[in-house]
């Protein structure tokens, strides 16, 4: 039987793994037109609790060299 000292570290172990903001899983697929436009599409899988990851990602993509 866990005692009380026990249960709290567990509980903070516990709540302290799923505080933590990361992501699972990233995919992207780019493709280059022959107008040089670009179609990105990102697939991103987050676990997130609003204290770093709070919008999104922006990305900026140079258009002039």
């Amino acid at each position: 039987m866990l005692n009380f000292s026990k249960l709290l570290v567990l509980l903070y172990l516990t709540s302290y793994a799923f505080a933590q903001e990361r992501i699972v899983n990233y995919d992207v697929n780019i493709r280059i037109n022959k107008n040089s436009t670009l179609l990105i599409t990102e697939e991103i899988t987050v676990v997130a609790a609003g204290n770093k990851i709070k919008r999104g990602i922006y990305r900026d993509f140079p258009t002039r060299y």
